[in-house]
């Protein structure tokens, strides 16, 4: 018979900014469900996941626009499992974990982002945009290009 993994997040997502990046915990449910040949499904079992990664930021300056966002190199610290539901009896998570905690890190690494835009007045560049991380807070320093409108 087939299966079906569905990944859920199960709470908002928590971010720590340290000194050398960006620490997140991501809650999630994993639930196993099989595929009977009439297309119906079964919940096998449900693990609890706790999604630890660190996280790098980027800033670019597009087209009197400052794009800020998550940079490609997400790096998985460890993924803690649970059993929360089985009707296949009690087992052990160990194995899953550690495949999961081998293959995160192959599916991250693709990881990229366009950023959030931020508002920019007209006329107004950015000129070598930087990020500065410190405890609590994520400082962008630039130096700015004003030119005023031409009419």
């Amino acid at each position: 018979m087939d299966m079906q993994l569905i990944v859920a997040i199960t709470d908002a997502p928590k971010f720590n900014v340290c000194t050398n990046g960006i620490k997140s915990v991501f809650p999630a449910d994993v639930t196993a469900y099989v595929i009977h040949p009439s297309g119906n499904l079964t919940d096998v079992f449900t693990l609890g996941m706790i999604l630890n990664c660190s996280l790098g930021l980027w800033v670019n300056n597009q087209k009197e626009t400052l794009h800020f966002g998550i940079s490609k190199n997400v790096t998985v610290l460890h993924a803690d499992l649970t059993v929360k539901k089985t009707i296949v009896g009690d087992f052990n998570t160990i194995g899953f974990q550690k495949i999961l905690n081998g293959i995160l890190p192959f599916l991250l690494k693709g990881i990229e982002t366009d950023g959030i835009p931020l508002p920019m007045t007209s006329g107004l560049t950015f000129i070598e945009p930087r990020i500065a991380l410190s405890k609590g807070s994520v400082v962008i320093g630039t130096d700015v290009k004003y030119e005023l409108p031409s009419k």
